[in-house]
């Protein structure tokens, strides 16, 4: 063997242990990279915290609700029997100034209206309508007087006639028993006109309120005439 290939072996042989080495470390690495690296699909100590949070909301909701305001309603009962949806409305009109070769004119009057339809009970159609005249709009109570009422019952909306009427609007049926107040009301729309030298203020409002009220029968078709005895109207609007 000549000596410069001797010499070359060698220096290879000596070269291999040395590359062994930096790729021994190089794996090393790489592991170690793997090791750090986060999985993406794993959740962190941030989601940790947030998903505890969630549930400590959850635990801790206990805030107060407030509780379902129960709807107006008014219920029939006698003759035709049921609930119906009401409605409350009044009207304050204010007239005031002097027409020519007339006396000086200013008043105020207040109509009342409280009113409804639906379906009783077995199916016929309903309604009613309470309207008092009143010197000023006001909560509280309103007497009966110059009060009208009625209530009406038949079988279809297309008809024109009703089977049952209740009315308080004939001579010899009197003043209704009725109990009419106001809880609130609400202003909703304001006109006003000139008539000559006299200004007419027309103001519009939604009133709520309780009513109870009995009214006579005053007609009834042959079919409902067992059913011809007073109605009563009890409720909120």
């Amino acid at each position: 063997m000549r000596p410069e290939r001797h010499g070359r072996r060698a220096a290879i042989l000596a070269v291999l242990p040395l590359v062994a080495l930096l790729v021994a470390a190089a794996g090393s690495v790489t592991r170690m990279a793997v090791a750090v690296t986060p999985d993406p699909n794993t959740s962190g100590p941030a989601d940790e915290g947030s998903l505890s949070g969630s549930f400590d909301a959850g635990e801790n909701d206990d805030v107060a609700v407030p509780a379902p305001v129960a709807a107006p309603s008014v219920e029939l009962a006698g003759g035709a029997n049921g609930a119906v949806a009401p409605i409350g409305e009044a009207w304050t009109t204010w007239r005031y100034g002097r027409s020519q070769g007339h006396q000086p004119v200013d008043e105020t009057t207040t109509r009342l209206r409280v009113s409804g339809s639906g379906r009783s009970f077995d199916g016929l159609i309903v309604g009613f309508s309470v309207g008092v005249l009143a010197p000023a709009l006001h909560v509280g109570a309103y007497a009966s007087r110059a009060s009208v009422a009625a209530a009406w019952a038949r079988r279809d909306r297309i008809d024109v006639g009703s089977e049952i009427e209740w009315d308080t609007g004939f001579a010899d049926a009197g003043l209704p028993a009725m109990s009419l107040s106001l809880t609130s009301t609400r202003e909703l729309s304001h006109t006003s006109e000139r008539r000559g030298g006299v200004t007419v203020d027309v103001t519009y409002f939604r009133v709520h309120g309780a009513l109870d009220v009995t009214l006579p029968c005053t007609h009834s078709a042959a079919t409902f005439r067992r059913s011809c005895r007073p109605e009563t109207i009890r409720g909120t609007f």
